[in-house]
């Protein structure tokens, strides 16, 4: 029989910010302080005092990202990978305004899902951004998320490549995370029938095991209508097209919203092809 199921990155954003920071890690040299005339780490709202040394400030603003990611996670039941990081890409503007993050690196699609949810309650403004020699810069770091299903207490997060960003006050065209996510019309069970009742084999592969996760990107418009379909991800090239072919064939979501307003949302639909 062949199974298909899926799941969307939906994400809520709650704008949260940590009051204090729980989740004291061991202090991992992952970054060496920077030397004066060296780019500096941004800090994280809240943690900024002229009084603290670069290495109070970078502690406090990993163990505050550590409190607000795992604070919020809710890691799928199933044991989807072994123990390893999820790599997120973030860019921080000059002006304390952090306007994307992107997976980077992936352990499994469910698994980078549970990563951007929890990621988009992180404040959006009011860091201290990046600096060399007292000037201000846009800049791009990596966050490394710790994943282990068999010890719930490991709660890891390293803080990586800091660097200054190819971006200038970079705002996205396209949202990743806003505060009213788009859904399909009758949420994720309508959205699993439609799935399964529009998937076909492909005739090149009646006879084949094929099996794996397949990821279609595409883009929620503010009507609701759906574009720019891709696959990011793919199993097999005659299954590209099946994937894509299901997008296309949606029906209007309901559209994300942002302070009220709709947006254009970007969304990645992962959807799991098995012979049993």
């Amino acid at each position: 029989m062949r199974t298909i199921t899926s799941g969307v990155s939906g994400i809520v954003l709650l704008l949260l910010l940590a009051a204090s920071c729980l989740f004291a890690q061991k202090d991992i040299p992952d970054i060496l302080p920077p030397k004066p005339d060296s780019l500096h780490f941004p800090v994280w709202p809240g943690c900024y005092d002229p009084k603290m040394s670069v290495e109070e400030l970078f502690r406090c603003t990993r163990e505050c990202m550590a409190t607000q990611v795992y604070s919020n996670i809710h890691w799928p039941e199933e044991k989807l990978s072994n123990s390893g990081f999820i790599k997120v890409k973030v860019q921080l503007n000059d002006d304390g305004s952090l306007p994307n993050f992107t997976i980077v690196e992936s352990l499994h699609p469910l698994l980078d899902q549970a990563v951007m949810q929890s990621m988009a309650t992180w404040p959006k403004s009011s860091w201290h951004a990046g600096y060399i020699n007292g000037y201000r810069m846009n800049t791009s770091f990596e966050v490394w998320i710790k994943y282990n299903p068999d010890v719930a207490e490991d709660n890891l997060v390293l803080l990586k490549n800091v660097k200054e960003s190819t971006y200038h006050n970079f705002t996205p065209t396209c949202i990743l995370v806003v505060e009213h996510m788009p859904y399909f019309p009758g949420g994720q069970s309508a959205l699993l029938r439609f799935i399964a009742e529009n998937m076909t084999w492909p005739e090149s592969l009646k006879e084949s095991s094929v099996e794996g996760m397949m990821v279609v990107q595409f883009v929620v418009e503010r009507d609701g209508s759906v574009t720019n379909s891709k696959v990011i991800k793919s199993v097999h090239p005659d299954f590209d097209q099946v994937g894509l072919n299901i997008v296309n064939k949606m029906p209007k979501w309901i559209n994300g919203r942002a302070r009220g307003q709709p947006t254009r949302v970007q969304m990645n639909l992962p959807i799991r092809i098995k012979l049993e």
